[in-house]
């Protein structure tokens, strides 16, 4: 049997039962109550695997204990409990929190218990004015399911604890010693996120727990996190050569930057129109892959012209893309070097424009928008808005890139559809009416001119550059 009194800690490998083990480490035997998906507890305790959610699974977590450790237990902090961060109804407060809870104080019932700690949350009391206070005598008032699963719990321990002492613990914000904590992301996104925007939700939290976002076989953000890594050292390998000397990097380089901003722009398509909030980080990561591509294009166009060229003087096409090579005539560029900030910057604006056509179609695009939150508009208008708006921001933007300038012409289509939109879709109402049929009549005269051309020249290319 134990030579220490007996701690159970349920949640053992979260924030807080992390740390609490850590503390009591060499004062107790710790015994940590975890998933077996989640990770482990620190080592100082030992790790029993259970499932709240299991009869079967709780009893044999108790079994562990009784022939290992005996039947007196000085104390069991529960802090095993379900939380979702998008704030929605789920039965898996009911199952875990309240039911998962239940469980464990009739097993319990067989052991010797000096001492039962239940984590619950300031949240369960009514909100007060700022400088206010809230004390045990505060009105009950939870306002989302995660509070009210905690008021259920409370009340079932109060009848079914038996003779065990018990402590209601009800905490609020939990720091460690470098002021960190478990849900200060979340506090900050909560704080941040616009309410105009996402109808008094918050937008981060409902998109990363959205269907959508569940689809990926892999979290979407650690996925972008990786392809942003890689384009910024792609991005920064060899020099303004690189477009023949280093075709197979391009290649890759393109690969990276341009379907990855198209499903930057895909995202935030659908996001009030599947999913019918923002989010903020998620438009500026967006924003940031766009804005990259018209950068990228005109060297993937001297790389593919390149590639011809070497094919047709009867080069082997993979021995150039892999080992790169010079054209015929050609002289040396002695200042193709990218060793500072300036020179990087400096390669990389030639062949990009700024037309004020195209700034003011970005700017007519973003208006689109927000013509829902401008006029009130409502479904399946407000979604075409959305749509058509965002298209035509994406569209100029790459636009700017000289070698993509034609691309301009398709926001012609989008400029036809706007005008006849308010007489084939409902929702709209007059004043979004007459702002969408203006829109379109500016944004096909605003395609038309070609814009000033920089003074450079891209071969056979140019011919398509009008």
């Amino acid at each position: 049997m134990a030579e220490r009194d007996v701690v159970v800690i349920t949640g053992s490998s979260g924030f807080i039962g992390s740390a609490l083990i850590n503390k009591f480490a060499g004062k107790f035997s710790l015994i940590g109550f975890d998933r077996m998906a989640s990770h482990a507890p620190p080592p100082a305790a030992e790790c029993v695997c259970i499932d709240l959610t299991s009869e079967q699974g709780v009893k044999g977590a108790f079994e562990r204990i009784r022939i290992a450790y005996g039947y007196r237990i000085a104390s069991v902090i529960h802090l095993a409990a379900y939380y979702d961060l998008s704030g929605e109804p789920s039965p898996l407060y009911e199952q875990i929190t309240v039911r998962g809870t239940e469980r464990l104080l009739q097993h319990l019932q067989e052991f010797t218990v000096e001492q039962f700690i239940f984590t619950s949350t300031m949240l369960v009391h009514a909100p007060v004015e700022p400088g206010q206070r809230i004390s045990e005598d505060s009105p009950i008032e939870p306002g989302w399911p995660y509070p009210l699963s905690k008021v259920e719990t409370e009340a079932l321990i109060r009848k079914q604890h038996g003779d065990m002492p018990v402590v209601l613990l009800r905490l609020a914000g939990v720091y460690d010693d470098k002021c960190r904590n478990a849900f200060l992301s979340q506090q900050i996104a909560r704080i941040h996120e616009r309410q105009i925007l996402t109808g008094g939700r918050n937008g981060t939290e409902t998109i990363i727990t959205s269907a959508v976002s569940k689809a990926w076989p892999i979290p979407d953000g650690g996925l972008g996190a990786v392809a942003y890594v890689l384009e910024i050292l792609m991005g920064a390998m060899g020099d303004k050569r690189r477009w023949r000397t280093m075709p197979w990097m391009v290649t890759f380089f393109g690969i990276l930057v341009v379907p990855l901003g198209v499903v930057s722009i895909y995202f935030i398509i659908i996001q009030p129109i599947v999913i019918g909030t923002w989010c903020t980080l998620c438009l500026l990561a967006a924003l940031a892959m766009l804005i990259m591509i018209p950068f990228a294009l005109d060297e993937l166009v001297a790389m593919g012209q390149f590639l011809v060229w070497s094919r047709r003087a009867g080069k082997s096409l993979l021995r150039i893309f892999f080992m790169g090579g010079s054209l015929p005539g050609g002289k040396e560029d002695k200042d193709a070097d990218l060793g500072s900030v300036r020179s990087t910057m400096t390669a990389m604006l030639p062949g990009v424009t700024l037309p004020w056509t195209l700034v003011a179609s970005v700017i007519l695009g973003i208006w689109l928008m927000f013509t829902r939150l401008a006029f009130g508009t409502t479904r399946p208008m407000a979604d075409s808005d959305h749509l058509v708006g965002a298209l035509v921001v994406t569209t100029a933007i790459i636009a700017m890139a000289e070698v993509a300038r034609p691309l301009r012409f398709i926001n012609m289509l989008f400029g036809a559809w706007l005008v006849l939109a308010p007489w084939l879709l409902d929702g709209a109402p007059p004043m979004a009416h007459w702002s969408d049929a203006v829109s379109g009549i500016a944004l096909i005269g605003l395609t038309l001119p070609r814009g000033v051309r920089s003074r450079h020249h891209y071969a056979s290319w140019d011919r398509f550059v009008v």
